[in-house]
Parts: structure tokens; sequence; C-alpha cells
């Protein structure tokens, strides 16, 4: 995928929490909407319970309000639902574990559009201990806490009084998002600002300045909700260097792994005349110095993306500076400048599943390839997830937009035909697929014994 692709996608990702929430009425009007057709899908009277677990996990983190622990109940219950229809029954069970903890009378339902393994799963839940009450800025499933309960899936806010700083749900073992866990979000326009104002300083020889506005930038990373370019995480490096460079002779060859970091980002990069001429010493230091052979070393395998230096990878300098940020769940979760010699931060590993051995193949006339059950399985997770769009969509135009003109509140009639128009597309491209699945399927069983074409 290109690069300007990814980098798109994610920007788009990570601000969805938060740029894109409408007004504190509306968000808690959908949010209401929201866990009321949740409850309906539960019961067995809707369908769509794929798409429903994106639609709350979005209204959800629109929350205006301090959500309820009968509110995370639902919550984890249609996560769960949706985890046994996508075929991950332990999860699924984890997930109802944690519904059963804050309701252990909510009783298995008579059907459910996840049929009979969906209700097994439920009734074969055992409920996790209940979280005590502690003090502090966290609700963990509408508990107070002292800091987040990573351990266990949950929806967890960060408080401010009766502010709401930012809301998620979490799975086990999900970081909490920077969106939620901090106070204020810094933003690439914040972080381009500073490196302005440092190149700016550089061009009047304040050193002062120069190394307090690199500073800043390189503070502003552990909020950055935003993933940064290779071309800015550069900048940073180059001017970090630079701040070496104007200490003194003394410290000039400190600032070699810091351009050489740069350069091989930006081989061709000079300062403009206007800030440094180009026969300024420190001009030729910035594009000639090649450094040390630049010793790269795996790093621990992720959930989400890592990016160093704005890219995509699994890899890292160990003798040069870099810039990490972490993203998983189209949010940003860790961003920080690693100088060689640090630690490097951690982040959530994959998951694990356990390895099931399969049995051997009987001989038959014919049979169900792997690839076949897997177009029919995309296409039942495509029409669910449309289906549960499309189906939110005309519920919330319905119920708040009064005929005869449609008069939406706000934005919401936007947000719901751009909400339905992507369901009716994710629906027929799922019957699509549903269709050349029917078809592999009949193909399959004509084959004759043995054939694997």
């Amino acid at each position: 995928m290109p690069r300007s692709v990814v980098i798109a996608a994610l920007v788009m990702a990570s601000a969805s929490a938060s740029a894109s929430c409408p007004p504190e009425y509306q968000a808690a009007t959908e949010l209401r909407i929201t866990l009321e057709r949740v409850d309906r899908v539960w019961a067995g009277e809707a369908d769509g319970a794929m798409g429903m677990a994106e639609v709350v996990r979005n209204a959800v983190a629109c929350a205006p309000a301090p959500l309820t622990p009968p509110d995370a109940a639902r919550v984890h219950r249609i996560m769960g639902l949706a985890a046994v229809l996508g075929g991950d029954l332990e999860r699924g069970e984890r997930l109802f574990s944690a519904a059963k903890s804050i309701e252990p009378e909510v009783p298995a339902p008579a059907r459910t559009v996840g049929g009979p393994e969906a209700i097994e799963a439920y009734r074969q839940a055992e409920a996790t201990a209940p979280l005590p009450p502690t003090p502090g800025p966290w609700l963990v499933d509408g508990v107070p806490q002292a800091s987040p309960q990573l351990d266990r899936p949950s929806v967890t806010q960060r408080i401010d009084g009766q502010t709401i700083i930012g809301t998620v749900w979490l799975d086990a073992g999900d970081p909490v998002p920077l969106s939620v866990a901090c106070d204020t979000l810094s933003s690439r326009r914040l972080f381009a600002e500073h490196l302005t104002a440092a190149q700016d300083a550089l061009s009047s020889f304040d050193r002062d300045g120069l190394a307090q506005h690199v500073s800043t930038a390189e503070g502003t990373l552990e909020c950055m909700s935003d993933p940064l370019s290779s071309i800015e995480a550069a900048h940073l490096l180059r001017l970090h260097g630079v701040v070496q460079w104007v200490a003194g002779p003394e410290q000039r060859t400190l600032a070699d792994p810091w351009f050489a970091a740069a350069r091989a980002i930006q081989p061709r990069y000079q300062f403009p005349s206007s800030i440094l001429l180009p026969t300024h010493p420190l001009s030729v230091a910035v594009t000639d110095t090649m450094g040390e052979p630049v010793d790269d070393a795996q790093l621990a395998p992720s959930r989400g993306m890592l990016l160093v230096n704005g890219m995509p990878t699994h890899t890292a300098p160990t003798n040069r500076p870099w810039v990490l940020q972490h993203v998983e769940n189209g949010q940003a979760t860790l961003g920080a400048l690693v100088r060689p010699g640090d630690a490097i931060p951690s982040w959530p590993a994959p998951f694990t599943r356990p390895i099931v051995t399969e049995a051997p193949r009987q001989p038959t006339r014919g049979g169900i390839k792997a690839s076949t059950l897997a177009v029919s399985i995309g296409a039942a997770a495509l029409m669910g997830v449309g289906g549960g769009m499309w189906g939110g969509a005309n519920h919330s135009i319905n119920k708040f937009c009064p005929p005869p003109n449609r008069g939406c509140p706000g934005d919401l009639g936007t947000r719901a035909t751009t909400q339905r128009g992507v369901g009716i597309g994710m629906l027929v491209t799922g019957a699509a697929l549903g269709g050349l699945g029917t078809g592999l399927t009949i193909s399959d069983l004509r084959a004759p014994l043995g054939r694997e074409d």
C-alpha cells in the first residue's frame, strides 16, 4: 500500500473518535438509540450483530456523560455476540464473562442471531470478580477507579469532575488510546509550529529558544493523535542535532547520529538560505554527515501498526535516534523519540491462538474447500456489517427526522445517509460474494475424489 494512503487512512481513523463526534445532545441520543438496538439484537429481534459492534464502539467513543454499569454490560454482550459470529468462541465467552460480572442475573436469550452456539457460550461463561470502587479519575464499567484495568474487557472513561475527557471500549490487553489517556491532545500542526519556531531561533542565533522549541516539539509526541510523516520526523531529528552542534565544538560529535538519521530520510535536504547559508559549517555538517553504517534490529511483534520515522515497519536503528508511534483500533496509543541506548517503550503483543491439529482428510466424493468457506464467511460478515449500518441509519432517520420533509437535527441526516449508503454497498458486495460462494460450493461437491484445483 502506498505510504500516502497509509498515512491518510491513519489520520482519518485516529480522528474518528474525537473530531467527528456530534454535538452533546445528539451524541447522547445516538448512544441511547444504539444501546436500545443492542437489546433488540441480543433478544433476536434484529440482525446485524457484527455491524452493531462497530456502531457501538463509535457511539461509546462519543459518550458525553458517564456510562452506567448496565450500559457497559450491554456493550460487552454485543461485542461477545459479534466475536462468536466471527468464529472466535473463546473471545466471545471472555466478553460474556465481563457482562456477567456486572449483571449476573441477566439470562441467556431464548433466541439470538448468534444461534445456539452463542446462547451456549453465554451460559458457559463464568462471571469475573466485580471491581471494587477506588477513588480516581477513571470509570471502568461505570465504577470509579484509580487507574485503567487492562487485564479485563472494559468500557473505560477518563473524567474530570463531570467532564468526560475520553471514552473507549477495550478488550483485555488493549492499550488506552492517547485520546483518552491525555488531558489535551497534540496535533501535527502544533508540532510543526514548534519546529518552525526552532528554525526561526536558529536564523537569529538564539540557542536557548532553539533548544526550548525542539524540546517542546519532542514533548508533543507523548499525546500526538496524528501519525507523523517521515519528513516531519526528519525535521525533528535534524534540529535535535543542530541543538547539539551549536552548544559548542566539544558537543559536535554528538550531533552526528542525529544528522545521519535525518539524512537517511532526506538525503538532499539543505536549510533555506534565509535560515543558514549553504557554506556555513553547520549547513555543511547537515548535508555531508554520513554517520556510522546503520544497524537495524527487529522490533517486538505488535498488534496494530508500528510507525518508525513515519513509516510502517518492524525494524528500527539501534545506533541512531528514531521516532516511534503505535496505532491500534484506528487510534494512536504511543508516541516517543527513542535515542540510542534508550529502553524501547512496550506495546501489546499479538494475540496467541491455540494450535488445532487438523484431522486426516477422509476420502469423499467431493468436499467444500477452505477457500470456498472463506468466501462464504466473508459474504456473511459483509452482509452482517452492512445490515447493521443500514438498519441503524434508517432507525435514526425514522425516529428523529419528521416527515414529510425529513428535517434532521444537526448533521444527523448527513451522517445517517452516509452510513446507509455504506451499508447498502456492503450488502450488495456481500450478496455478490454469497452467490459466488454458492457456485463454488456446488463445484466443490461435484469434484471427483482427490481433485484439488
